[in-house]
């Protein structure tokens, strides 16, 4: 515990250290340090799970209650990829902060450490009053990160509708440690109510839909390390709390826990991928997709509640372990991609798909490690996303072939599973390949896209890494048994489930092994018959000359694929779920040729029309029309005070 409490202080440091100095180097050094602090932390507790030194009692109370820090296997392994993540996310603001201005680091490195700080907290804080602190220290400070061009009035708008929602979500959450905190025989007449707020509370913060209307808007808004570590593992926070709740409602969990979690994980996976799909700008098309893989991780969650409320320790094993393990993935290729965008756009100052192009012959550094990224999360073997959705699709069908009380329904809930996970994993090979093709090949659609240049090594580094740790995974999947095994049994222990053998575990791991080497045989089959076409053909002579061009004597870049239209079909076939609005403006010369067409394209969010914009209509509205009241004449205040004081008379009087 003593490691982590050195990483606390140090990030406390550090951000103090931002209001003297506000230098990216004497930052960097420090909250680096404070990281690897963490990490020490971790490996310790990994090579001694047992140990007595894990917890921690601050010498001080607040309303008659201890602060306290402890760790378990689970809060551990939810610090790896927070730990991981912010350490990459660190170097890389080392070269992204030089194409910020002078003036606002300051503002950067005093918010940003305490950002980090609160994550680690939240994970560590045992004490429900302690726990609530961090979490609100995490919003705000992410607040102000989200906001942090505030000139911008989309980004003004951005972080007041992430502010208000997470304080929706904290509301939910204090009214559940209200709950919670009362004997455990009054805790069971409220155990479903404590369950829904504390589901409404932890799933705002990890974009459930249809409580993610924030993402799409927040992760755009802030700068790409930070979209990096809000995506990849801010809203992990979210899903930790939710397993946590669900440890500490009852031992005993009824069946509906995992059959409400597997239900919103289908929505979330199948309507962030569609809602992604239709997407022009880069960033907010990557957000989407992190509502995808939430839903993904919710499907494995709900699956592992499934089977330990009926004590089928397979369906428990495989359900958690493809949910912990996408933790972890989806950190490593999420971070990745906001990364490469945050590379994309510092380069180019362009982040709308439709007006890039091209850009593997200027940024190929960015163009792999991307187009890495890009493949993991489509769950394509042998990279690191398919081996976490692996296991949900294993555990599901493998359960069919045992005995399972309830086969009839766990049947039907089996099979949309599975299609949904498979509908979810087409979709995204769609959209990125969308996203890859428009982006980085074909020509480019501005000239000013030819100045694009990798520069700055802090960062293509953090990239690298993580491409490398996506293709790791990938083919030696068996490295993160160690990780995986010792919070499985940790959450085994504490709901009561009959005692595991991870031997099944193994035999998963087995059958994913032969699998994972098939495919990177043909990869490298594949590799090495294009090297031996390029080698062959080296000498040959090419006789390059125009083809018929059906009548366009100059080709320009309009010509290719945009992303509507790449996707257009798609978006067309899934209508009924995305409602869109089109309109085709076309400018005639006076002979009524055409001169100039513009073609808009937009695609609306369901919960967007359904939820927010009610409530903004409903109870936001009208508390902005109270501002008119807020004139500033003394005498109107003055005025207010003896109406009030009238009032309170009265009111006594009539009592």
């Amino acid at each position: 515990m003593l490691w982590f409490i050195i990483a606390l202080i140090l990030l406390i440091v550090s951000s103090l250290l931002s209001l003297l100095y506000g230098k990216t180097k004497i930052c960097t050094i420090v909250i680096n340090t404070a990281l690897a602090s963490s990490m020490i932390g971790i490996i310790l507790f990994y090579n001694n799970p047992n140990s007595s030194n894990l917890e921690l009692t601050l010498p001080w109370t607040i309303w008659h209650q201890p602060l306290i820090f402890s760790i378990d296997a689970l809060s551990a392994f939810f610090l790896i990829p927070i730990t991981l993540l912010s350490l990459l996310a660190t170097i890389f603001f080392h070269g992204y902060s030089k194409h910020i201005k002078q003036e606002r680091l300051y503002t950067l490195w005093f918010f940003y450490p305490l950002f980090l700080c609160s994550m680690i907290m939240v994970i560590l804080s045992k004490s429900s009053l302690l726990f609530l602190l961090s979490w609100e220290m995490m919003s705000l400070s992410s607040f102000a990160l989200v906001i942090f061009e505030y000139e911008k009035k989309h980004n003004l708008h951005a972080g007041w509708l992430y502010l208000t929602l997470t304080q929706v979500g904290t509301v939910f959450l204090i009214i559940h440690f209200v709950l919670i905190s009362d004997p455990v025989v009054a805790r069971e007449k409220h155990l479903f109510l404590s369950f829904i707020t504390a589901l409404i509370g932890f799933g705002t913060k990890a974009g459930i839909m249809p409580l993610h209307t924030w993402l799409p808007e927040a992760h755009p808004a802030a700068p790409s390390p930070i979209s990096a570590l809000m995506s990849g593992v801010m809203i992990k926070t979210g899903i930790y709390g939710i397993i946590r709740a669900t440890l500490t409602l009852s031992p005993h969990i009824p069946i509906y826990f995992g059959e409400v979690i597997l239900i919103l994980g289908i929505i979330s996976g199948v309507g962030g991928v569609l809602l992604a799909l239709s997407q022009h700008d880069l960033k907010r098309l990557l957000a989407y997709h992190s509502v995808e893989n939430i839903g993904i991780i919710c499907i494995g969650m709900g699956i592992g509640l499934i089977g330990a409320s009926t004590q089928n320790s397979l369906l428990f094993v495989f359900g958690f372990s493809g949910a912990l393990l996408h933790v972890i993935n989806h950190a490593l290729f999420k971070g990745l991609l906001f990364l490469g965008a945050g590379s994309i756009i510092t380069s180019t100052k362009e982040k709308l798909i439709d007006r890039l192009g091209g850009l593997i012959k200027f940024m190929p550094i960015t163009a792999l490690t991307f187009t890495i990224g890009a493949i993991s999360i489509s769950g394509i073997p042998p990279f690191n996303g398919f081996v976490s959705e692996f296991f949900i699709y294993y555990g599901t069908l493998k359960s069919l072939t045992g005995h399972f009380s309830g086969l009839n329904q766990w049947l039907i809930a089996a099979i949309i599973t599975v299609l949904s996970l498979a509908l979810i994993g087409g979709l995204a090979l769609l959209c990125f390949a969308k996203v890859v093709g428009v982006v980085f090949l074909g020509e480019q659609r501005s000239h000013h896209l030819e100045v694009a240049r990798e520069k700055e090594i802090s960062i293509l580094l953090p990239m690298i890494i993580l491409a490398f740790l996506c293709v790791t995974i990938g083919i030696c999947p068996t490295i993160v048994i160690p990780i995986l095994s010792t919070p499985i049994l940790f959450l085994s222990s504490k709901l009561s489930l009959t005692p595991i053998d991870l031997n099944a575990l193994l035999g998963g791991f087995a059958v994913l092994g032969n699998l994972v080497h098939f495919f990177a045989f043909f990869l490298l089959l594949l590799t090495f018959m294009i090297l031996l076409r390029l080698f062959l053909h080296s000498k040959r002579k090419t006789d390059i000359a125009l083809t018929w061009d059906c009548g366009h004597h100059e080709p320009t870049a309009k010509m290719q694929y945009t992303a509507s239209s790449f996707a257009v079909s798609t978006i067309d076939f899934f209508k009924f779920l995305l409602p869109s609005k089109r309109k085709l403006s076309i400018k005639k010369s006076p002979l009524h040729r055409p001169i100039r067409a513009h073609y808009h394209f937009h695609t609306y969010d369901i919960a967007d029309s359904l939820l927010l914009r009610p409530f903004y209509l409903g109870v936001i509205l009208p508390l902005k029309k109270g501002l008119s009241f807020q004139h500033g004449k003394i005498s109107g205040y003055i005025l207010y005070m003896f109406l009030c004081l009238l009032a309170l008379i009265t009111f006594s009087i009539s009592y």
